[in-house]
């Protein structure tokens, strides 16, 4: 089971970076291109890294208002 649990987290973590890339294709069009290392791939992260900071600053400041978290 443990194992199960941890290829089902894996397995929407992987297909999640398609939506995110999906999302940014929609919002932007043509104009978002990942290229340099790695094919694109730092660039990626980047992006990523960048929304999971972003997201944790709206859920500190939404606590800090007296939230609840969800």
């Amino acid at each position: 089971m443990t194992f199960l649990r941890i290829f089902l987290v894996w397995l929407v973590l992987f297909a999640l970076q398609f939506v995110i890339l999906e999302a940014l294709s929609f919002a932007f069009g043509g104009k978002v291109r990942f290229e340099g290392e790695f094919n694109g791939i730092v660039a990626l992260v980047a992006v990523l890294a960048t929304m999971l900071v972003a997201e944790e600053g709206m859920v500190l400041i939404f606590q800090s208002l007296g939230g609840k978290p969800g």
